[in-house]
């Protein structure tokens, strides 16, 4: 439709990627301000939590008023992030850091028992 109007529709995708790529590295730089640190892995799970609430918030509500969309995506999103965390606190209870670093101390004692006999 923006080709009827003489919109050149390239530019225009480019316009939106230079637009879409600076205010990720925006937030991101942000973000880190925010807390300090800067780690590699930082992302990931916001990228897993943004398509699993647009796939399922698509799913739920079968409109097409953007607006049911957006908000769906939104629920779900905030639906997905207590569910995580109510199942890492149940975790937290069971399993703890130090038992994971006493593990780790032990298969090492048996690794090296097992290799002087």
């Amino acid at each position: 439709m923006g080709n009827a109007y003489g919109v050149d529709y390239n530019k225009v995708v480019y316009l939106v990627l230079i637009l879409n790529n600076g205010l990720t590295s925006l937030a991101g730089s942000l973000l880190s301000q925010l807390q300090g640190f800067c780690d590699i892995g930082m992302g990931n799970r916001m990228i897993v939590i943004g398509l699993a609430s647009v796939i399922v918030g698509e799913r739920i509500v079968s409109s097409r008023n953007m607006l049911m969309i957006s908000f769906s995506c939104l629920l779900v999103a905030i639906v997905y992030n207590t569910l995580i965390a109510i199942s890492l606190d149940a975790a937290g209870s069971i399993l703890r850091a130090s038992d994971i670093l006493y593990y780790h101390r032990c298969s090492n004692c048996f690794h090296y028992a097992k290799q002087k006999k």
